[in-house]
């Protein structure tokens, strides 16, 4: 009996806690099944019923009859069966009920302006998707306008970087604070200059040095600056002023292209002079270190060089275009000349000759020949300048001239600069098949010179055309953005100070020799070099080893009668060319 007494009490107890959950009890055939949502208390009735020794007493249940337990296994499978698809049924009800709920708080959330979750969701998809979209759209945009101002600027530099030479000066490279110096000291001396109304050279013009200190607050005339402090000395501003105009340099271009963004590029000592050479961005300017003997031999000469060079357009001479002196606080002082470059073109220059006209020594040496652009010399070359008879006798006349000059100021030890362009055959038939010479192939692609296809009206007078090329030189100064030529005065005088030597891309094209055809780029340099005290010394002691007649170091008559005998002999005149060299 107290064991009996025990069972009750157990079962009331579990009664008692399935109504407390608010469980519901449905009875078939006699047998209690229970539809709780917890497995684990119809684990526990399974097991009461299993049992099939405890008669149950249902009476506490509201709105249930006494049970019957059937005893007999059988039976009680069926039970389990039924009692696992009830179970399953309810459940899908369960869910289809909460998918019901679900989409009328969606439907009550669309139609009273308030989104759902999952609506929500799915706008934060949308949107993110959105901006995305945007992003990517803004950035495809922005690489467009990138490529679009590197055109513009590959463009405007005319693709001259395929003969750069040279190591570009960044941030921290050991002349870095020397060459923002030079940039900030000729841009200013330059915009000085040019508010300087212009007037016929005098000869005292040819004495002056104009000296700017630049202090890093900066002063009166000079702005202030991040570099360290110095000292600016402007040889002879309004003469160099003149021969920049002479050789139609336009002042704009010459301070944007040596003073613009981008940086120079610096070449340590390619001679035996152990001059610095600083080439601009676009290759067309130069600027070489100078011994204080040789500025102060360009300044004595000046006078003579700017009338020579103003009444022979077409002379092959270096053209010069300024002379500075840069001093740094507590420095050495610089001395450089800003000059023009031979090989200012975007065609390649396959080959490079030195040529001075001499015999004795000279060859290139083997470490000279194993680079990849050797400088090769005078026994050397194995071709000859062949640009047609009336053009070749232009050329030899313009050199003899040349040489003369030079002998007058007491110049030798000068040479003559040859580059060298061999054009792709495939170019060659397409030009001569469209009568076009300058239909050109990839590295002669997309050029030609403003000023040879650009065609503009006159002035009135020179007079007029002068003053509209200062007020427009001043005004773009200031602005110092615009690196095209809008000025159609500008234009033509660059056009009219082109030597007929210069006129193919910067160079003079030949004549078909076979299948090939070249363009050559010509130029005298090393101007500077005096019949001095050194060299005569020099000539001495070469004389007792070599022939005095064929070595390089000789007097300024002997050395330009030399030098033209040579280049006659290279320079074809006639229309019959020679097969010997």
């Amino acid at each position: 009996m107290a064991l009996k007494m025990k069972e009750k009490k157990k079962d009331k107890a579990i009664a008692k806690k399935t109504i407390n959950h608010g469980r519901l009890e449905k009875q078939h055939d006699g047998i209690i099944i229970n539809t709780t949502k917890q497995q684990k208390h119809n684990k526990i009735l399974k097991n009461k019923i299993n049992k099939n020794t405890i008669n149950k007493n249902m009476d506490e249940f509201p709105a249930a009859t006494p049970p019957t337990v059937i005893n007999e296994t059988p039976v009680l499978g069926k039970s389990n069966v039924f009692f696992e698809e009830e179970e399953a049924h309810e459940n899908s009800r369960e869910q289809a009920g909460k998918e019901e709920k679900k989409a009328q708080r969606e439907s009550i959330g669309s139609t009273s302006g308030i989104l759902s979750p999952t609506a929500q969701e799915e706008m934060q998809l949308d949107l993110s998707r959105l901006t995305r979209d945007a992003k990517h759209s803004s950035k495809s945009k922005s690489k467009k306008l990138h490529l679009q101002k590197k055109l513009k600027k590959r463009k405007q530099k005319k693709y001259y970087s395929i003969n750069k030479v040279g190591e570009v000066i960044y941030k921290g490279h050991s002349r870095y604070a020397l060459m923002k110096s030079v940039q900030l000291g000729i841009k200013t001396s330059v915009e000085l200059l040019l508010k300087r109304p212009k007037r016929m050279l005098n000869p005292d013009d040819y004495k002056v040095k104009v000296t700017l200190n630049f202090p890093k607050e900066g002063s009166k005339v000079t702005p202030a600056h991040n570099t360290t402090p110095f000292e600016l000395k402007d040889y002879c501003p309004m003469g160099f002023r003149a021969l920049r105009d002479a050789f139609g340099v336009s002042h704009t271009d010459y301070v944007q292209s040596i003073c613009g963004e981008e940086t120079l590029s610096v070449l340590d000592t390619p001679g035996k002079s152990g001059a610095l050479f600083f080439f601009s961005a676009n290759m067309k300017y130069i600027l070489k270190t100078l011994t204080k003997k040789e500025a102060n031999f360009l300044m004595s000469i000046l006078p003579h060089y700017v009338k020579y060079c103003r009444d022979n357009k077409n002379t092959l001479l270096c053209r010069f275009y300024g002379l500075h002196r840069i001093t740094p606080k507590r420095g050495r002082h610089v001395r450089f000349v800003v000059m023009n470059n031979i090989f200012q073109t975007h065609l390649k220059i396959h080959e490079h000759y030195d040529l001075k006209g001499s015999t004795v020594g000279r060859y290139a040496s083997q470490k000279e020949k194993a680079k990849t652009t050797p400088n090769f010399k005078d026994m050397d070359l194995n071709k000859h300048i062949r640009i047609g008879p009336e053009l070749g006798k232009e050329l030899l006349y313009q050199l003899t001239t040349d040489a003369a000059f030079l002998a007058e100021m007491g110049i030798m030890d000068y040479s003559l600069l040859l580059g060298i362009h061999k054009r792709d055959p495939v170019v060659i038939q397409s030009s001569v098949e469209t009568g076009d010479l300058a239909s050109v192939e990839e590295e002669e692609s997309a050029y030609l010179t403003e000023e040879l296809i650009i065609e503009d009206e006159l002035p009135s007078s020179n007079e007029d055309e002068e003053s509209m090329i200062e007020g427009d030189e001043i005004a773009r100064l200031d602005s110092y953005h615009d690196s095209d030529y809008e000025n159609r005065a500008l234009r033509r005088r660059e056009r009219r100070a082109h030597s007929i030597f210069h006129t193919f891309h910067g160079g003079c094209l030949s004549e078909m020799e076979g299948d090939k055809q070249y363009v050559f780029f010509l130029g005298i340099i090393d101007i500077l070099q005096a019949y001095n005290m050194r060299k005569k010394t020099e000539r001495f002691f070469k004389g007792f080893i070599h022939n005095k007649g064929k070595i390089s170091v000789s007097p300024p008559n002997q050395y330009s009668l030399r030098f033209i005998e040579f280049m006659e002999k290279i320079v074809e005149t006639s229309s019959s060319p020679s097969t010997t060299f």
